[in-house]
C-alpha cells in the first residue's frame, strides 16, 4: 500500500522570508555581473548561459520535495510557481541560479582548459555536500523550509537529512556534466540548449540517485528498509559523481582534440 504523504497547511515565517529574498536578489545580481564580466573578458557567451542553466533547473524542486516528504511553507508564500502540491519561492529559484551556475561556471573553466579530472570533480561534490548540510540550517531550523518525518539517515534534525545533500551534489553535478559532455557539438545557435540541459541533467542526477529512496518513502515498508534506502541514495550519488566526471573529461578531450583518449575513458 502506498502511502504518500499529504503535506500540512503550513505558513511562510516572516520577516524571514522576505529577508531572504532581498539577500538572493542581490545575491544573483551580482552574480550576474560576474558573470557577463566574465564573458566579456573571455568572449564568450558561456558564463551567462551556464548560470541561466541553473535558474532553467528549478522545476525538480517541485517533484523531489513532493516525492522526498519536504515543503516549502504554502501560506505566505512569495512564489514563483506552484505545482506537484508544492509552492516553490522565488529565494529558492535565485539560491538554485547562483548555487548550480556557480558550480557550471567553475567546471566550464576546467573543462576549457583541459585540467578536468576525476579528483576536481569529487572534492568539488564533497565540498557542495558540506554546504548543503551547513547552509540548510538556516531554513530547517527557522521554518523556512521543513523535511516531513520519516526521512532517512536524518542525523541532525537541525539541518537536512544526509541523503538530500549527496542527492543536490548529484544533481549539480549531472547538469554540469551532461553541458560539457555536449559542449562540442553546442557551437553557433546550438548553444542555446543549455539553459534547456540544465534541468535535463538536473533530473537525471537527482532521481537517478535517489529512485530507491523516492519510492521506499511512498510504501509501507518498515524503518529500517527506509534507512538502507538513504544508504543507497548516498551510493547512487557517489556513482552519478563518477559518471558526471566521466562526461566532464570526454567533453574536455573533444575539446582539445584527443577524441581517441575521450573514447578510451568512456
Amino acid at each position: 500500500m502506498s502511502d504518500i504523504a499529504v503535506a500540512p497547511v503550513l505558513v511562510m515565517p516572516e520577516p524571514l522570508q522576505t529577508i531572504f529574498l532581498y539577500a538572493t536578489v542581490v545575491m544573483t545580481a551580482l552574480f550576474v555581473l560576474f558573470g557577463a564580466y566574465l564573458g566579456l573578458r573571455l568572449r564568450s557567451s558561456m558564463p551567462i548561459l551556464l548560470i541561466l542553466a541553473g535558474f532553467c533547473a528549478i522545476p525538480m524542486e517541485s517533484v523531489v520535495t513532493f516525492l522526498g516528504h519536504a515543503e516549502h511553507p504554502a501560506i505566505g508564500n512569495i512564489a514563483l510557481f506552484r505545482a506537484v502540491d508544492r509552492s516553490i519561492p522565488w529565494h529558492i529559484a535565485l539560491g538554485y541560479t547562483v548555487a548550480f551556475g556557480l558550480l557550471n561556471i567553475l567546471i566550464w573553466l576546467k573543462v576549457r582548459n583541459g585540467t578536468i579530472n576525476m579528483r576536481y570533480v569529487f572534492t568539488a561534490c564533497l565540498i557542495t555536500v558540506g554546504c548543503y548540510q551547513v547552509g540548510e540550517t538556516a531554513g530547517v531550523s527557522t521554518g523556512l523550509w521543513v523535511y516531513l518525518p520519516p526521512q532517512p539517515v536524518w542525523l541532525l534534525h537541525f539541518t537536512a537529512p544526509l541523503p538530500w545533500s549527496f542527492l543536490n551534489a548529484a544533481s549539480m553535478i549531472m547538469a554540469a556534466g551532461l553541458i560539457m559532455f555536449l559542449l562540442p557539438y553546442l557551437s553557433g545557435f546550438r548553444r542555446l540548449l543549455i539553459p534547456v540541459l540544465g534541468p535535463v541533467g538536473a533530473f537525471m542526477g537527482h532521481m537517478g540517485a535517489g529512485w530507491p529512496m523516492y519510492n521506499v518513502m511512498n510504501s509501507d515498508a518498515p524503518a529500517w528498509v527506509m534507512q538502507g534506502s538513504g544508504v543507497a541514495a548516498i551510493g547512487l550519488s557517489v556513482l552519478i559523481w563518477w559518471v558526471a566526471g566521466l562526461l566532464m573529461m570526454a567533453g574536455a578531450d573533444m575539446l582539445t582534440g584527443k577524441e581517441e583518449a575521450a573514447s578510451v575513458r568512456l
